[in-house]
């Protein structure tokens, strides 16, 4: 994969998997929902003359990511390049546009949201128990689509890792009820979804307690240290799991290059 392919990829894999996670914040944050109750606007991240791009929508109280152009989006973050907007995420300092300057009001409120990806980062400590929990569903939720956008965008290490597998389910959870995602790997294929899998999963890690994953999520301990403290236990084929950690391992270093 060439440079400018990775840094497609890369942008593709921020707009789909990590953008999304606005979702849940807004959907968690009861300040947050009262903000944008009565909102009725878009939200445009893109980079000049390049794709990918996506955007916010704000609408009746709800908040979705939709990829892709809006025709007229209420404020537009423009980016010189892929590069800019992919070190944008990353939580770097970069130079871009804006657009609907009109709007200044709107706009700090935006940034304020947008601050909350933060969250994502492992050096980002949580003030307390709820925001623990809503990092531990951000972090798996980005693990497990980052994966499915990486597979269909051609990640030459996710395809080898994942080509022989024949429609296997892997599954994270957090005991005893917290948060879970699953995927289907199919020939290099990966396809998420939220929730628990009502299927038998060819291998689930579950961890402990929200701390525990937390731990795990954020590199503070690799999986195989995880097992041995008792922090995650797997169900089905646990020696799968280790190539379920190098997948894991896989998506943040493709997406935190310099971590």
């Amino acid at each position: 994969m060439t440079e400018r392919e990775e840094d497609i990829l890369r942008a593709s894999t921020f707009l789909k998997a990590a953008l999304p996670l606005l979702e849940e914040v807004v959907e968690a944050d009861a300040g947050l929902k009262k903000m944008v109750a009565k909102w009725n606007c878009s939200v445009q991240f893109q980079a000049k003359k390049e794709e990918p791009a996506a955007y916010l929508k704000f609408e009746g109280g709800s908040l979705k990511v939709l990829p892709g152009k809006c025709e007229k989006p209420t404020i537009a973050f423009t980016f010189k390049n892929l590069k800019d907007m992919n070190a944008f995420f990353t939580g770097k300092n970069v130079l871009f546009g804006i657009s609907g300057l009109i709007h200044v009001l709107l706009l700090m409120k935006v940034v304020k949201i947008l601050l909350k990806l933060k969250m994502l980062m492992p050096a980002y400590v949580c003030k307390n128990d709820d925001e623990k929990a809503l990092k531990v569903k951000l972090l798996m939720y980005m693990v497990a689509f980052a994966l499915q956008e990486m597979s269909h965008g051609g990640d030459e290490y996710i395809l080898r890792l994942t080509q022989t597998a024949r429609k296997k389910i892997v599954e994270w959870t957090v005991k005893p009820d917290g948060p879970a995602v699953w995927v289907k790997m199919d020939e290099g294929k990966i396809v998420a979804t939220k929730g628990r899998t009502d299927r038998r999963p060819y291998v689930a890690m579950d961890f402990v307690s929200i701390d525990a994953a937390l731990k795990l999520l954020t590199s503070e301990v690799g999986a195989i240290d995880a097992a041995r403290q008792q922090l995650v236990s797997f169900r089905g084929t646990s020696e799968y799991g280790i190539k379920v950690g190098n997948l894991m391992t896989r998506v943040s270093n493709f997406l935190m290059p310099e971590a």
